[in-house]
């Protein structure tokens, strides 16, 4: 009897150490975790887009403009608007934005449009041999159309870094330039002996022409002529005074024509949106730049 119960000991010892443990130990006896069991209806979590990297922001960094009359005759700069006022840019690479120019935003977007008396005119002659210096922010103002009452809004930005045209323009509207990259790294030295004309198309720039004229006709133009902005996308053709009237009945059967016109001291942008029954008033609208396009000096809305 004894002997029996001896035997069942052993046996049962022996079933003990071949029944699976789990999650005991491994090989050599060691160790091995436990696995993860995943509950019925388990969802795996999905992995969240990637956020597009923020663009870059440009900082304004101010620098100083000088005019130096290095000709033979004096100069006489208009500052009724300010110091900066006689000066003006335009973008020469990446996509040129028409609207830019010196000076403070006066109805920004968004915001109220401050209005008042015109200040009393100022004026800074320069002999020859004389500079003057002009202390700039680093800030531009960009236009663009806004909300009634008025047709355009502003803000102010630092301009994208790239390269550009800035221009003194004179109280007689003639108008010396320079060409930067911006940022700038030293300040921005213009001399008067580099006053541009635009005596004929040879002198005209027709890819930034273009750039103004299609600005021009979504900005000035669709205030008063609603489509224009749809209507005018076609590459200006650059036409000298004299065959303006033949180019303008040549495209009467187009529902706008763009055209540049060399006009010596200025470039005139001209929209044309003919109407039916015949030339009319109304249908010509008019804007003139410097040669360089980088001032807009007179606009005219009625011919």
């Amino acid at each position: 009897m004894r002997t029996l119960v001896m035997m069942s000991i052993v046996l049962s010892v022996v079933a003990c150490k071949k029944e699976p443990v789990a999650d005991s130990t491994g090989k050599n006896g060691v160790m091995t975790p436990m696995k993860a069991m995943k509950s019925p209806g388990t969802l795996t979590p999905a992995t969240p887009p990637k956020k597009p990297a923020p663009k870059p922001t440009v900082v304004a960094s101010p620098t100083t403009l000088t005019v130096l009359n290095d000709t033979a005759r004096p100069v006489v700069l208009d500052l009724t608007f300010g110091e900066i006022s006689p000066f003006g840019i335009v973008a020469r690479s990446g996509n040129p934005e028409p609207s830019l120019q010196f000076g403070p935003c006066a109805c920004r977007c968004g915001g109220p449009c401050i209005e008042g008396a015109k200040p009393p005119y100022r004026q800074v002659e320069l002999a020859p041999g004389k500079s003057h210096k002009v202390a700039w922010d680093g800030l531009l103002t960009l236009y663009k159309n806004g909300r009634p009452p008025y047709s355009w809004c502003c803000t102010q930005l630092a301009p994208p870094a790239g390269k550009y045209t800035v221009s003194v323009c004179t109280k007689d509207q003639r108008c010396a330039r320079t060409e930067v990259t911006l940022p700038a790294k030293a300040p921005v030295l213009i001399r008067m002996s580099t006053v541009a004309t635009a005596d004929s198309c040879a002198a005209v720039d027709l890819s930034l022409g273009g750039h103004q004229a299609r600005q021009f006709a979504a900005t000035r133009v669709e205030a008063s002529h609603k489509g224009a902005t749809a209507k005018c996308t076609g590459k200006p053709v650059c036409v000298a005074p004299t065959a303006l009237d033949a180019a303008l009945a040549k495209a009467r059967k187009a529902s706008c024509s763009l055209f540049l016109v060399p006009r010596g001291q200025h470039v005139e942008v001209r929209a044309f949106l003919p109407l039916k029954g015949g030339p009319t008033k109304g249908e010509s609208f008019s804007a003139f730049y410097d040669p360089s396009f980088t001032r807009l000096f007179r606009v005219d809305l009625s011919r």
